[in-house]
């Protein structure tokens, strides 16, 4: 008898989450709707070929909105640029390719605001075509970067204001966003921003 309630009642509970975990992803995605500073963040954005047919929503005002996609890469980039938007006090950033426009612009809002921006590059990519790392510098930003060697700095990471990570394998070049099979983390899990913070400054300090 107490097991047919239990059976029940947990099939009953396992329907409401399944139901209930893609109705809150609809509504973050197609609402916009803004994070609460006091709730953890976790979210794991992908990418793939299926964005090149999102390159339209980057270009057409009117297209500018994210698709029905589930990886779409405008939706992906909008969020990326939220968190960087989000920066108060500090933001870290330590990428070894950067030439997506909109986000190093974004990373320059950030310091014309007042946050503290630090930006660790490869010294051949910081001198690649379209990187950012230039406008970075013609703009006072404090920049270092890993010197040529036999090996690279290939960090893919940023920690905003101490307290959020994004990491994962995306470059932030568009044809990652927009083609790749790449993948990036967010997190707020005070123990891996402090371990990502502390690395950054490690590599600040060796530089």
């Amino acid at each position: 008898m107490f097991s047919a309630i239990f059976n029940k009642y947990t099939t009953s509970t396992l329907g409401m989450i399944a139901t209930t975990v893609p109705l809150v992803y609809f509504i973050r995605k197609h609402l916009n709707t803004e994070d609460d500073e006091d709730m953890p963040i976790h979210e794991v954005l992908f990418f793939s070929e299926e964005g090149i047919v999102c390159r339209d929503h980057f270009i057409k005002d009117s297209e500018k909105k994210a698709c029905s996609l589930k990886n779409c890469s405008f939706y992906n980039l909008s969020r990326m640029l939220h968190f960087l938007n989000s920066a108060d006090t500090t933001l870290d950033v330590c990428m070894y390719l950067l030439t997506v426009k909109d986000l190093g612009a974004a990373v320059l809002r950030a310091q014309k605001r007042g946050v503290k921006v630090r930006v660790i590059a490869d010294e051949d990519m910081a001198n690649g075509s379209g990187s950012q790392i230039l406008s970075f510098h013609e703009n006072g930003l404090l920049v270092k970067c890993r010197q040529k060697s036999t090996t690279l700095m290939h960090h893919k990471f940023v920690v905003i204001d101490n307290r959020i990570v994004m990491t994962g394998s995306l470059n932030w070049t568009m044809q990652a966003i927009c083609g790749n099979w790449d993948n990036l983390i967010i997190t707020s899990e005070y123990m891996i921003v402090r371990q990502f913070s502390a690395e950054f400054e490690r590599l600040w300090n060796r530089l």
